[in-house]
């Protein structure tokens, strides 16, 4: 299903505004295909800018399997995804929050959301288009980072409903965040009863700008309460030969590395907690180049897995990277949080096929670093008290994962890398599938 037609921008802007204006209902059920979805008010909220106060919707969507998502306007943000074990015991398996006072806190680090206009970093907040200099928000040791204070995920989206099918909506003023151009966002959002979600992500621009948007949700497969210990016990898989070579500052230098013998090798499933104890620095932050498969619509990403329940968790995605993130800036009270080195044993039971994957090879599961690894850290931990996120939960350092698809990182300043460009009478487009079931 198309997001957007090709009517013009314009159009499009005051489209969006008569839907906020005219679509005054906040609470409905709606159910069609087996398929169970419920809006209600999660919260109000204040746009500090335009002083503008709107309703914060909440959806839930509800399967024939009894699997749930849920997710709000504020940030276009996932909420919650409940999916069974392999008992049939139910757990809410993202990170999220109570009430939208927390999620806007500061202390929030953009859990669930949707971030845009241009996910990951680009280096020291400048942008140059036709000769013209665009200075971006540094928010992150001298850099720029999810877009700053601007971004998508501090905005409150319009929503309208078809059926099952949610569609949020933004308009991102020219200037935003130092970003030129008026850029219009939708997003298509549902669940269907094969366990998948689907998130549809397309934008328009009225001038040449950056788009590369993605979901930030963090997700662990014991629960999303459960810890660090939990998520060292994950099996992950990721379908990427190479990744994008960092500096210090966790900037791309235009390199790439063959991830062939080294840490970052997740090309066959591998045990987190031994990967986690060997990788430089606090955890993993790096931005893998996907092997496309012969299918070039949507491509198996990543897998993960969680033994002790039984769930996997797999994404496609159309975009050639993947940010495989582990919660390394979270707090970590006494600087106790490490995954030490076990003996990684043999995750060949954990094998599995899947479509859309090219052939991978394997490689030994005892690897040790390789010269051309990087041996610096541009993420310190933090000693700081707990994030409290649902009923109570404590959110720590590796407390979770982020599969984040998108185009690779700070690409304004690489032009070896996929271009994030578009230009008025260009379609941005991104989608992601989100598949969940059970190992019995």
């Amino acid at each position: 299903m198309s997001v957007m037609s090709s009517v013009s921008h314009e159009k499009l802007r005051s489209q969006s505004k008569i839907e906020e204006n005219s679509h005054t209902e906040v609470e409905f059920t709606v159910r069609k295909n087996d398929i169970l979805l419920h809006c209600s008010k999660f919260g109000m909220f204040h746009d500090p800018k335009s002083d503008e106060i709107s309703i914060v919707k909440q959806f839930k969507w509800i399967n024939k399997n009894n699997v749930e998502v849920h997710a709000i306007t504020y940030g276009a943000a996932i909420t919650k995804i409940i999916v069974p074990d392999k008992n049939g015991q139910m757990e809410d398996i993202v990170m999220g929050f109570d009430t939208l006072q927390a999620y806007q806190s500061a202390n929030n680090p953009n859990i669930g959301c949707t971030i845009g206009r241009v996910v990951n970093r680009i280096a020291h907040g400048e942008l140059q288009i036709d000769g013209e200099t665009f200075q971006l928000e540094k928010n992150s040791n001298g850099h720029h980072l999810h877009s700053g204070a601007a971004g998508f995920d501090k905005k409150n989206w319009i929503a309208t409903n078809d059926g099952t099918h949610v569609f949020m909506s933004l308009v991102s003023n020219d200037g935003d965040g130092g970003y030129p151009g008026d850029v219009l966002c939708t997003i298509l959002l549902y669940l269907d009863n094969e366990n998948e979600f689907h998130i549809e992500m397309q934008g328009l621009t009225s001038k040449e700008t950056p788009l590369n948007m993605t979901n930030h949700s963090y997700f662990n497969l014991g629960g999303h309460a459960s810890g660090h210990e939990s998520l060292y016990n994950h099996v992950i898989t990721i379908n990427a030969d190479k990744i994008t070579v960092n500096d210090c500052d966790g900037i791309p230098t235009g390199k790439f590395m063959s991830v062939g013998g080294s840490v970052y090798d997740f090309r066959v499933p591998r045990h987190l907690r031994k990967a986690l104890a060997r990788v430089p620095g606090n955890g993993f932050d790096n931005n893998f180049c996907i092997t496309k498969g012969s299918d070039q619509n949507l491509t198996f990403m990543a897998r993960a897995f969680h033994p002790m329940s039984g769930r996997y968790l797999e994404i496609y995605s159309d975009q050639p990277g993947l940010q495989f993130y582990t919660s390394n800036s979270m707090p970590n009270p006494d600087q106790k949080i490490h995954p030490g080195a076990i003996s990684e044993g043999d995750s060949s039971q954990y094998a599995y096929k899947t479509e859309n994957v090219t052939h991978l090879e394997p490689i030994s599961l005892d690897m040790t670093h390789t010269e051309h690894e990087i041996h610096c850290e541009y993420e310190s931990d933090s000693n700081v008290d707990p994030i409290i996120g649902k009923g109570g939960a404590s959110y720590m350092k590796h407390g979770a994962f982020c599969f984040e698809p998108q185009k690779y990182p700070d690409a304004v300043h690489h032009r070896n890398f996929p271009s994030i460009m578009i230009k008025p009478g260009e379609t941005y487009s991104h989608n992601i599938l989100f598949k969940f079931g059970v190992n019995k």
